[in-house]
């Protein structure tokens, strides 16, 4: 809304005043208008605009909360770990001695479990994301 109040009035008030941001009432879009135009709120809007060019690095959390980035990170890792401990309950079977003469001419039984795949695990767990 800033930015439509600089683009349509400018430094004129009155202007700004008479074109509203889409679907906010009038006598609102006035009282915003008074706020944008308020020494307070371009002391603040300044201030943030300077911090924002300070920053070293771009924000990369994109729509999530950083709040929502720990719940999800949470949720990774218990995956993660979940895939893992099923991953390792498969390697390690028991097997049943009464199906031991079905096994014994598998290629399974002679050469062993397939081993692990990690990268397999990782990807069920965390996704093809371009960041992981």
């Amino acid at each position: 809304m800033k930015v439509h109040f600089i683009t349509v009035g400018g430094k004129d008030l009155a202007i700004a005043m008479a074109k509203p941001y889409k679907k906010v009432p009038l006598d609102e879009w006035k009282i915003l208008c008074d706020h944008f135009a308020s020494q307070e709120f371009e002391k603040v809007f300044s201030q943030n605009s300077e911090n924002r060019l300070k920053q070293l690095y771009a924000p990369g959390q994109g729509s999530l909360s950083i709040t929502g980035h720990i719940h999800k990170e949470a949720e990774m890792v218990a995956s993660r770990e979940k895939a893992l401990t099923l991953a390792q309950a498969q390697a390690h079977e028991t097997i049943d001695p009464t199906d031991l003469a079905n096994l014994s001419s598998s290629a399974e039984f002679v050469v062993g479990p397939p081993p692990i795949d990690e990268y397999a695990i990782m990807t069920q767990s965390l996704g093809t994301h371009s960041r992981w």
